[in-house]
């Protein structure tokens, strides 16, 4: 009763036949069943989760069960093409929600931030931006009342022409497309169709409440050296890709993470390549031919907290740099 706010019902009818003393009739012994049609409709469905408004649908009771079939006109800003709610045993209540529905992704994270699930996760995407178009389906389950159980989430977004952007560093990933999954503890999708850097890449990118990176979006693809990095003016004082000439295999990960020991979270830049099609153009020993694989790692802190730069060519050299100490 508590999460029915507002709303009308159009018409309805109702069947209620043998001894109510054994109302809903859970045993059999008699029938209950009820119909109807519902326009304008209101509710609270979860705690903490955003209220659901302009809801049409056709609910049915049978016996100790519920069940609403229809669409809602706004959820957090965003509307749905379809769903379904259903209550198997009112004594034993469990919400089951399906939906699917046509959005875009800026409504669908201002959704996130506005239910338990991006408390969970930990990290706020508004300091990324996203867009594009996505298709939505999933599947909540949640005990009410004194039922057990704990809340779980499943479902997918398909994306089509999909954008991510972090704006400090203007890293930018367009014409995103592929599944993402997602459920109670994050989202996740691996080898998405993207381009970036002028060339078509893979796209891994995940958010997680569990472990220590809480967000991840990694690209993969074969990129010029010189165009790794986006900050020119870090580029013109470390001068190091400037020296590289030609184009390898490249990942490219812009991560956030956190832990017990430093709750605050750090956001960095990992580029990882073998550098095979690359020239180094450095006097020896670091004169670098295109055949030869050097694996290469560079960490670079996005989040200004003084923490160093971290440049690593495997068994050949380890440079530390301290940005603070570096005027760019």
């Amino acid at each position: 009763r508590r999460a029915l706010l507002a709303g009308e019902v159009r018409t309805g009818r109702a069947l209620i036949r043998g001894d109510l003393d054994h109302f809903p009739f859970r045993n059999g012994g008699g029938r209950f069943e009820a119909v109807a049609w519902i326009e304008e409709v209101e509710l609270k469905y979860l705690e903490d989760w955003p209220e659901v408004s302009q809801v049409s649908a056709v609910a049915r009771f049978v016996g100790p069960s519920f069940e609403a079939v229809g669409q809602a006109g706004d959820t957090a800003g965003s509307a749905v093409d379809f769903v379904r709610a259903r209550i198997r045993d009112m004594k034993q209540a469990e919400l089951e929600v399906e939906y699917r529905t046509e959005s875009d992704l800026p409504a669908l994270l201002d959704f996130l931030q506005q239910t338990p699930l991006q408390r969970q996760v930990g990290i706020d995407l508004e300091q990324f931006e996203f867009a594009g178009s996505a298709s939505v389906a999933g599947a909540i389950r949640a005990p009410l009342g004194s039922t057990p159980g704990e809340l779980s989430v499943d479902g997918v977004v398909e994306l089509d022409g999909g954008g991510f952007r972090e704006p400090r560093q203007e890293i930018t990933i367009e014409q995103v497309s592929g599944a993402l999954r997602y459920d109670e503890r994050g989202f996740f999708g691996e080898g998405l169709e993207a381009f970036a850097l002028g060339s078509p890449a893979t796209l891994d990118i995940m958010a997680s409440a569990d472990g220590r990176e809480k967000f991840r979006a990694a690209i993969q693809g074969n990129f010029p050296a010189r165009d790794v990095l986006t900050d020119e003016d870090l580029r013109n004082t470390l001068g190091l890709l400037d020296r590289m000439e030609g184009s390898s295999d490249w990942s490219i990960a812009l991560v956030v993470a956190s832990d017990d020991r430093n709750p605050e979270a750090r956001v960095d830049l990992v580029a990882r390549s073998d550098l095979v099609g690359v020239r180094l153009g450095l006097p020896q020993p670091f004169d670098k031919a295109p055949a030869d694989s050097w694996p290469f790692e560079l960490n670079y802190p996005l989040d200004g907290s003084g923490r160093p730069l971290d440049i690593l060519i495997l068994d050949r050299a380890a440079i530390r740099l301290m940005l603070s100490l570096i005027h760019i």
